[in-house]
């Protein structure tokens, strides 16, 4: 079994909802894979509105993984949200052991009605609570913002690209977890 290099994070998500009665089994194998011994970080998948979320309470999921934390092999646990600020807001007043969130944020995002990244954010620093930033750049389609808006951000940055306008954005939030390499996510190194 490798050990974990020193200095970095390991994590993991897992849509437990679907897969609820083979948890134990999955955690192992993708335990075994890594070689670690244990999960800086362990999320549960794509939590959102209705069924979704009444599912990861159904299933006793937030139980089972204080119950691994409990057995040292989640130092961390946390969910990936895609639901609404008031569902967010219901989750972390009625689950205390969430140490930590990851939710779509990016300026494009920050009022946009479905995604509503300015909403979630302050329901997030309500309960003062560490999150990981997904999609920073949109998918790429914040590599580029049009030449008038371009030509702007070069005048002000003549060195930066366009992308990391984005990037300097998402990472320059409160209690946002930061990595010097960005690639799909702004990973969690806590301050």
């Amino acid at each position: 079994m490798a050990e974990k290099e020193e200095n970095k994070n390991m994590a993991q998500k897992n849509l437990l909802l679907l897969k609820h009665k083979k948890a134990d089994r999955i955690f192992n194998d993708q335990l075994a894979r890594t070689g670690a011994g244990y999960f800086d970080y362990y999320l549960l998948h794509s939590v959102e509105d209705g069924a979704n979320y009444e599912g990861y309470v159904k299933y006793d999921c937030f139980n089972w993984a204080k119950k691994k934390k409990e057995e040292g092999l989640i130092k961390h646990f946390g969910f990936s949200f895609h639901g609404t600020p008031e569902l967010l807001d219901k989750i972390l007043s009625e689950h205390p052991e969430v140490e930590i969130v990851q939710i779509q944020m990016n300026y494009a995002d920050w009022d946009n009605p479905l995604i509503q990244s300015g909403r979630l954010y302050e329901v997030l620093r309500k309960y003062n609570m560490p999150f990981l930033v997904m999609e920073p750049v949109k998918g790429g389609s914040l590599a580029s913002a049009g030449k008038e808006i371009e030509a702007e951000m070069k005048r002000v940055h003549p060195d930066a690209s366009i992308a990391s306008w984005a990037l300097r954005f998402a990472a320059s939030l409160h209690r946002a977890f930061r990595r010097r390499r960005p690639q799909y996510s702004l990973f969690v190194f806590p301050r």
